[in-house]
């Protein structure tokens, strides 16, 4: 059956770990008539759709978050864990390839983890993590006690020397925040402490 998966669709050639680890979220779209065409193009279509979020004043946070506080960036632990030195000294159970004496290899050429005061929000229901700096967090439990993003941009007091610049960037982080799926409009979800 493999054999003529790799003949007929190309995403399922190649070694590549990427293959391996979405081959059973393909399997079950093609079990329901799902082409690959098709699984593209909706893919591409979501991506587009979390894009385009804005800052909608009726946001509130998401239920089931839980914060973590980190000593490192996450982003830069996933960019050193990705590269191929990295990757080399990780035994792939997919395909049995082993590399000796690659954990030594990778120690000894790839940077340590520079310290960072940082912050995960992991969403358990869709298994997603965003980083944040502790003043975004911060921020996101204002939200949170807020109950929406126009509430919250109604604290902001007027009379204060740059008010607009402040709910300019209450805003652009709003937005990111919903593109990332952290803030959803209120009717959509119940929040719940972080």
């Amino acid at each position: 059956m493999m054999a003529g998966f790799r003949e007929w669709l190309p995403i399922f050639s190649g070694d590549n770990i990427f293959y391996f680890m979405q081959k059973g979220h393909y399997f079950l779209h093609l079990s329901r008539d799902v082409t690959p065409d098709a699984f593209a193009a909706r893919c591409a279509k979501r991506t587009a759709a979390r894009a385009a979020r804005g800052a909608d004043p009726d946001l509130g946070v998401r239920e089931g978050f839980t914060a973590i506080p980190l000593e490192y960036a996450y982003r830069d632990v996933l960019a050193t864990l990705g590269h191929p030195l990295a990757r080399a000294a990780r035994p792939d159970f997919l395909t049995g390839r082993f590399v000796a004496d690659a954990q030594e290899t990778a120690e000894a050429r790839l940077p340590a983890a520079r310290g960072a005061d940082r912050v995960l929000v992991y969403d358990g229901e869709n298994c997603e993590f965003v980083e944040l700096r502790p003043d975004g967090l911060r921020a996101l439990e204002a939200l949170r006690r807020a109950g929406s993003l126009a509430a919250l941009a109604e604290t902001i007091d007027s009379s204060r020397p740059n008010a607009d610049r402040a709910r300019e960037k209450l805003m652009a982080f709003a937005a990111e925040l919903h593109r990332l799926g952290v803030l959803a409009p209120r009717g959509a979800t119940v929040t719940q402490p972080v």
